[in-house]
Parts: structure tokens; C-alpha cells; sequence
């Protein structure tokens, strides 16, 4: 008994120690991006690219409606029992429903996006909250591949997702405002590390 207790304790410290470089490491890259990126844009260039940002972000709280937690919770306890069918249906399900809905919120963002920019008093940013709306399906994959990573203990692979977002928005983000895109060369990059992200663990996951 003390041998098993011994092997729990010994998995769980190592994934905490993974967890924790994993998730120390993606804050360094993101805040060092985020620095770079502020000073390329200056006040009001950050200020619109917050702005465009903070849509698609409250959008997708809005949509969770608990998949996430369901998923990691349904992934331990269908894992455990061995019932590895029933846990690719509800993976599968999951994401077909998640996505879905992603992308019906999406089209409405997109669509109506000069009344929002009307409502935040910001005209100015309706084409960088169009922009800005394929946002929502990035991230609702991403996190639904993470919270399945915890409830598979794929520690290793949810620090990973972290990891491989934060470096792609690092060099992404930056690179297209240097370009010469401004504000929405900075959103593209931000968006573009959370689909090149979402695809890679998605794979991870399927495989």
C-alpha cells in the first residue's frame, strides 16, 4: 500500500513540476511578447488592440457552458473504468458541439461587428473586431485540447499547447506589425498562434 502511495505521490509531483514549467514558461514568452508588441504599437494602437481583443475573449466565456470541466472530469473517470470507447465518443461529441457553437458565435460577431463597435463608442475598430472573430473558434479548441490533456494526464502535452502558443504569438505578432500591418498584424498573429496551437494538440489528442 505505502509502495502505491509512494508511485501517486512520485507521478503526481512530477506533473506538478511539469505543469508549473510549462505554465511559467508560456507567462515569460507571452509577457515579453506583449511588452514588444505594446511598444510597436504605442497607446493607441494597444488600446484598439486590446479593444478587438476583449470581444471574441468575453464571447467565449460566454459559450463554455461547462464543456471544459465536463471534459476533463469525464476523461479521468471514463480513462479509469478502461471504457476508452465511450470516452472517444464523448471526446468527439465534445468537440462537435463546441465547435459548433464556435462557429454560429463567430459568424455573429463578424456580421454585427459594426453595432458592437458602435456599442464599445469605438467605430473606428469594427474591421479589427471582424478580425478578431475567427478568435473564438481558436480558442474554444484550445482550451477544450487542454482540459482534455488534464483529464488524460497528459501533463507533457498541456505544457506543450502552452508552450507552442505563446512562441508562435512571440514571433508572429511582432513580426507582422514590423511588416507594416499594425494593429491588425497583431491580431492575426495572436489568432494564428491559438489555430497553430489548437491544430497540433488536436492531432496530439487524436493520436
Amino acid at each position: 500500500m505505502s509502495s502505491n502511495i509512494r508511485d501517486v505521490m512520485e507521478d503526481f509531483a512530477k506533473g506538478g513540476f511539469t505543469l508549473f514549467v510549462g505554465n511559467s514558461a508560456a507567462v515569460i514568452i507571452l509577457a515579453v511578447g506583449s511588452i514588444i508588441v505594446a511598444r510597436l504599437l504605442g497607446p493607441e494602437g494597444l488600446g484598439l488592440y486590446a479593444l478587438s481583443l476583449s470581444v471574441p475573449s468575453i464571447l467565449v466565456g460566454l459559450i463554455d457552458f461547462g464543456i471544459n470541466p465536463a471534459v476533463t472530469y469525464y476523461s479521468t473517470k471514463l480513462r479509469v473504468e478502461g471504457r476508452l470507447d465511450l470516452l472517444s465518443n464523448t471526446l468527439r461529441a465534445a468537440y462537435v458541439s463546441r465547435v459548433s457553437i464556435a462557429l454560429v458565435v463567430t459568424i455573429f460577431s463578424f456580421l454585427y461587428s459594426n453595432h458592437i463597435a458602435s456599442l464599445l463608442n469605438r467605430p473606428e475598430a469594427t474591421m479589427l473586431i471582424q478580425i478578431s472573430s475567427p478568435l473564438v473558434v481558436a480558442q474554444s479548441i484550445f482550451s477544450l485540447n487542454n482540459s482534455a490533456f488534464l483529464g488524460l494526464e497528459k501533463i507533457r502535452s498541456y505544457s506543450n499547447s502552452l508552450f507552442v502558443q505563446s512562441i508562435a504569438k512571440l514571433l508572429l505578432s511582432p513580426l507582422l506589425v514590423l511588416i507594416g500591418f499594425g494593429v491588425a498584424g497583431a491580431l492575426i498573429g495572436h489568432i494564428g498562434s491559438y489555430f497553430l496551437a489548437s491544430i497540433i494538440g488536436f492531432l496530439a489528442l487524436h493520436k
